[in-house]
């Protein structure tokens, strides 16, 4: 067993040296993005290509973010729609490939984590909106989004889908063979294939697939930067951007200092869950498929220094987001935002009073109904205990066209708990349909199904689960053991 899966390590190991330190995986015998040719010229002018992974646009939209756990809704202005839109529409204009799909699309999410789909779908966080001044960082987001479209990044998914499918397909043929020889250990021939299967998978997710992403990461910068001076952008628009991600990956950075505390907390008392846990740790460090901040920031320095250093450079667009800010139909919903921005990260430092009064202001007109603004006074008022002062709120989120998947999911862990499994069911199967079939839910519905004695039909689920969506398989397994 181990003899077989030393060539695999071993080429691992390769990759590992072909790195630049700190132990980041690189992908060798490649040049590096942008060395002999602008990103450009990698596009092939003409009709867009439709992704292998595009799955509708109808129903990627419903998925929000691409079935992201952080899905927050989308903020449903026209003005500010149009104003993306443009900006998107111009790097298409510039681009030289026609009829490329999608649209840009504000979502509540109160972060920084802007995302393409396969489907062309471009989501936006307002907090970009809040917190940029010029139309040129902003710009350079849509741009970077953009271009993992155009380079049809997507498609490459399908690498890790099929093998994962592979690999979840032994699992449930091992699973028949358990049944059938009613036993709960596997025979050691069985178990050691497993194991290697399991290996391979991991390796291809957490270090050789997460290295290519990276790379990934590198070309939609690089071509963003080339979008954005054949559009008339300044490209100092990318370093404001990602000085922005800096500033999030410091917080982050602080949170990885509580986590390795709390690490040694828990290694006094549980040193096994301690191991899992560093493991969890680790692997989320590998899986990180943006290279970091200022490794990218000297990419695009070089890139710049290669490939335009005579080009000349525009100055800073501000007046049209200063105008589309000062618009009466946008104004207002920015400054609401803002202070329910400020009411989640003042609740997230255990200043309750203040969070609540910030939270208040987030749902005046025109906001007053919208869900997020109502989601962050509802968890406030719950903290300060006045929940029953709000009940509005609560109501305002979960009949809002925009759902919340956090809600769902508390709605349905809190009618669980309270023995309630059929109303809990019932919520499962309508957030599947609201939010667009997403796959997230399955192991929510098998667990259900098996509390309330329904075990066909749980088993139907699980396997289905693990053929179709073999990244939850794990979960999907679990919830049937309920």
């Amino acid at each position: 067993m181990i003899r077989r899966l030393l060539p695999l390590l071993a080429a691992v190991s390769l990759l590992g040296c072909a790195g630049n330190g700190g132990g980041k995986i690189e992908i060798p015998l490649l040049d590096s993005p942008g060395s002999k040719a602008p990103i450009f010229t990698q596009l092939t002018p003409g009709k867009h290509e439709a992704s292998i992974m595009a799955i509708g646009g109808d129903r990627d939209l419903a998925r929000g973010q691409n079935g992201s756990h952080h899905t927050m809704g989308y903020i449903n202005s026209k003005d500010i729609e149009t104003y993306l839109n443009t900006i998107r529409n111009r790097f298409v204009a510039v681009s030289g490939v026609t009829d490329v799909p999608g649209k840009v699309k504000l979502t509540a999410d109160l972060t920084h984590g802007a995302k393409a789909t396969a489907d062309g779908n471009i989501f936006i966080p307002i907090t970009w909106l809040l917190d940029t001044e010029s139309e040129d960082a902003l710009a350079a987001v849509i741009a970077h989004e953009l271009s993992h479209v155009l380079l049809k990044h997507q498609s490459t998914n399908i690498v890790g889908s099929i093998q994962k499918k592979l690999q979840s397909g032994h699992e449930m043929l091992l699973g028949l063979k358990m049944d059938v020889r009613k036993t709960t250990q596997l025979g050691k021939k069985d178990n050691k294939a497993l194991l290697a299967a399991q290996v391979s998978v991991a390796l291809v997710d957490n270090l050789i697939m997460p290295s290519w992403n990276r790379r990934q990461e590198t070309e939609a910068d690089l071509l963003a930067v080339d979008l954005m001076i054949r559009a008339g952008y300044t490209p100092d628009g990318m370093d404001d951007m990602l000085q922005t991600m800096k500033t999030s990956e410091e917080k982050q950075q602080k949170s990885r200092a509580a986590i390795e505390t709390q690490l040694k907390e828990l290694a006094l008392q549980n040193p096994e869950l301690a191991v899992k846990k560093a493991l969890s740790t680790l692997i989320e460090d590998l899986s990180n498929t943006h290279p970091e901040t200022e490794k990218r920031r000297e990419a695009i320095t070089d890139y710049r220094d290669k490939h335009y250093a005579e080009a000349p450079i525009p100055d800073y667009s501000s007046s049209a987001i200063k105008k589309l800010k000062a618009m009466r139909s946008v104004g207002p919903l920015l400054n609401n935002y803002r202070h329910t921005l400020k009411a989640r990260n003042r609740l997230d430092e255990g200043n309750v009073q203040q969070a609540y009064s910030e939270a208040l202001l987030g749902v005046k007109a025109p906001t007053a109904k919208d869900a997020i603004p109502n989601w962050i006074l509802w968890k406030t008022a719950h903290a300060a205990g006045k929940d029953r002062l709000h009940q509005d709120a609560l109501r305002n989120v979960l009949n809002n066209s925009e759902p919340i998947k956090a809600v769902y999911e508390e709605i349905i862990t809190s009618e669980e708990q309270a023995g309630r499994h059929q109303i809990a069911l019932n919520y499962v199967i309508k957030a599947q349909k609201v939010f667009g079939d997403d796959p997230e839910w399955t192991p929510h519905k098998i667990r259900l199904l098996s509390k309330l004695g329904r075990k066909d039909e749980a088993k139907l689920e699980t396997a289905k689960c693990i053929l179709d969506t073999p990244e939850q398989k794990h979960k999907c397994r679990e919830a049937a053991k309920s």
